[in-house]
């Protein structure tokens, strides 16, 4: 091999390894021609139950009855009842299983599937702030 086709041969190569480096990590690299894919992320389905159980709490608020089992919340429906997430200000007294205490911006909390409780002294009761 002569000293120019070395040469040539290395500044190719060179060349196709900074191409490919740049190709990989462009944020805005596109294959044209090829189709996109359209995620869609559906809402969960709505969990529907003919009756809630025996040892569910039931709460009042706001004209409301809710239905407290094992730390999910259900409120009366249609054919049955449904898992609902509370309304803020909904108290109850006893604390479900399932919560766990966490500590947000310096106030003791309890959480579990997505809802927020704290103790409220003057009502004697966990209020729901979150959900």
């Amino acid at each position: 091999m002569t000293k120019i086709s070395l040469q040539r041969v290395t500044c190719v190569f060179m060349v196709s390894i900074l191409m490919s480096a740049c190709v990989v990590h462009h944020p805005v690299h596109r294959h044209p021609g090829k189709h996109r894919t359209k995620v869609v992320v559906k809402a969960p389905k709505t969990v529907h139950i003919v009756s809630v159980p025996k040892t569910a709490h039931r709460v009042h608020w706001q004209g409301h009855s809710y239905y407290v089992h094992k730390g999910l919340f259900y409120k009366s429906h249609k054919h049955g009842y449904i898992k609902v997430v509370p309304p803020a200000g909904l108290t109850i007294k006893v604390l479900p299983a399932g919560f766990v205490k966490v500590k947000h911006r310096g106030r003791w909390h309890f959480h579990h599937n997505g809802v927020y409780l704290r103790w409220n002294t003057g009502l004697k009761a966990y209020v729901v702030v979150g959900g």
